[in-house]
């Protein structure tokens, strides 16, 4: 009995802790970065500073095309960041905050902001922390393609309720929003049958050799 009670006091203990963790958002320090086009003539610099912003440069052939400053530096890296493929404009999803969910930039001016409440028609599916507001989730298929580079000029996401929406890059606009149907129900259901089927055919070849061994 001892022990179970020191059991259920380590899982609450655990819990607790795992929550004061969560809810604390502890991020390491941001790091500089850069992005760069394919052949490397465009190059998409982001530095961050003590204060806690940054500063993001984009430059052609070396030479300085335009900047924007006091971007939020906390918890940012590549992945925060999309861009067309000339550069001229790219969208920034900060990682902090619980409102803003995306900022569209043309030319280093920004042009567009969409809230989290915007995106999202059931605000209680959103997992808020301390500093952050989970929203969002990655497109299954697409985790693996250059999430840093638009496709002729389109970003897509997911939001928490699997509704995908796809964005005009240059303007911020949303151009399309659909419902995620996932395919693995659909294997799920064969894995299943197949299951049933193998362990059928094991049953009966089971059955049959032990008729044969008597």
């Amino acid at each position: 009995m001892k022990k179970v009670f020191l059991v259920i006091v380590f899982c609450v203990v655990f819990i607790i802790a795992g929550a004061v963790q969560i809810s604390a958002d502890t991020f390491l320090p941001p790091q500089s970065f850069v992005i760069r086009s394919r052949g490397g003539t465009k190059v998409f610099r982001w530095t961050p500073s003590e204060s806690g912003v940054a500063q993001a440069c984009v430059y052609r052939n070396r030479r300085l095309i335009y900047t924007v400053d006091d971007l939020p530096s906390l918890g940012v890296s590549a992945d925060n960041f999309t861009l067309s493929r000339d550069f001229q404009h790219f969208v920034f999803r900060p990682t902090t905050g619980h409102e803003i969910a995306l900022q569209f930039y043309a030319y280093g001016e920004l042009i567009k902001t969409h809230y989290v409440r915007d995106l999202v028609e059931d605000m209680s599916r959103v997992t808020h922390t301390a500093s952050m507001a989970w929203w969002h989730r990655r497109i299954p298929g697409e985790m693996l393609r250059n999430s840093q580079i638009a496709r002729n000029n389109i970003f897509r996401i997911m939001t928490i309720e699997d509704v995908i929406f796809e964005f005009d890059l240059t303007t911020g606009e949303i151009l399309s929003r659909s419902t995620y149907r996932s395919p693995w129900p659909r294997y799920g259901l064969f894995a299943g049958v197949g299951t049933i089927v193998v362990g059928i055919i094991v049953i009966i070849a089971v059955k049959r050799k032990k008729r044969g061994g008597a």
